[in-house]
């Protein structure tokens, strides 16, 4: 049962994945999806620190280079987790996304697996200096409390979430 997922990092930020794929969540030890499935790698991960012992595993550094091991967790642990992190500081970077899209206006804020999914209303087009548009949408969050999400520019859907005071 492998809990940790390995990937080589770079010193310019970007990764690449390397050594045994992870096999159960480490939070709930909830078995994660198997290769070929659909929305990305079935897992997400936190709490990167670098690996001391890859040597199970054929890698080859370049310099500047090193592995770096996380902890793997399933996509509802991480739904549950961004819960928790929205309640405590009352913000959050989530997805505006239109749910019938060409259909009809059904928005819905949520995270990238879709496991944390709230209805908005109220969406607003305004103007901004460099992106041209912003919209704005509301909804509640998971505290029961009024939450403002808004997204700038056309070629996105990331949504910078905070309560409302």
């Amino acid at each position: 049962m492998s809990t940790h997922s390995y990937c080589v990092s770079h010193k310019n930020g970007w990764g690449t994945g390397c050594g045994p794929r992870p096999t159960h969540c480490y939070t709930c030890g909830a078995e994660l999806p198997k290769p070929p499935h659909t929305g990305g790698s079935g897992y997400g991960s936190d709490n990167e620190q670098r690996a001391l012992d890859y040597s199970g595993f054929d890698v080859t550094l370049k310099p500047g280079e090193y592995v770096t091991r996380s902890r793997a967790h399933c996509y509802d642990c991480c739904a549950n987790k961004e819960r928790a992190r929205m309640i405590e500081t009352g913000r959050a970077t989530l997805y505006l996304v239109n749910s019938q899209a060409g259909i009809g206006r059904a928005w819905t804020v949520q995270d990238w697996a879709g496991r944390l999914c709230f209805p908005a209303h109220g969406r607003t087009k305004g103007r901004h200096n460099m992106a041209r548009v912003r919209y704005d949408v509301a909804f509640t969050g998971p505290d029961g409390k009024p939450w403002r999400a808004t997204q700038y520019g056309y070629n996105t859907q990331i949504a910078h979430c905070r309560r409302i005071k």
